[in-house]
């Protein structure tokens, strides 16, 4: 019998690298459109490399094989969340999407230079999205008007 070192897969479950460069673990979630005027839809980053990523999407909305994706990056106010991240290039090809029976698929996609991609200069240029805002301002609490400090004691 053929034994395998302790944190490695069996020589069968061994998928062969198609990556060039190293992959770079990633946990962020950005926004793609298969297409300037398609629906923006979201996806959850997984690796990157120099020249592509991995990522998760829904399976009922995943983009196809060879789509040209536009990728936006979803703001966020923490900053641990794309800490040592560089940007998000523009756009990226579909090379491959694994198929599954869940509700997410795993795309594979290589990164393109707008050139490469055929973009235009106002599809290169990403407008900066705002966030809802609340049209009524909030109103305090009671207690926040008297000055003291509400516990359930004094409820």
């Amino acid at each position: 019998m053929q034994s395998t070192p302790h944190n490695s897969p069996p020589p069968a479950l061994k998928v062969a690298e198609r990556r060039r460069d190293k992959r770079t673990p990633a946990a962020f979630g950005f926004w793609y459109q298969a297409g300037a005027d398609a629906e923006r839809r979201s996806a959850w980053m997984l690796n990157t490399s120099v020249g592509g990523a991995a990522f998760l999407t829904a399976a009922e909305t995943a983009p196809a094989v060879e789509d040209l994706l536009l990728l936006t990056e979803m703001h966020t106010n923490d900053d641990l969340v794309r800490e040592h991240a560089g940007g998000l290039p523009r756009a990226a090809r579909v090379l491959r999407i694994e198929a599954g029976e869940g509700l997410t698929r795993r795309i594979a996609v290589r990164f393109e230079t707008a050139a490469e991609a055929g973009l235009t200069s106002t599809q290169t240029r990403i407008e900066p999205r705002t966030l809802p805002q609340s049209l009524v301002p909030p109103i305090p609490p009671a207690f926040a008007a008297t000055g003291r400090i509400w516990t359930a004691r004094n409820a």
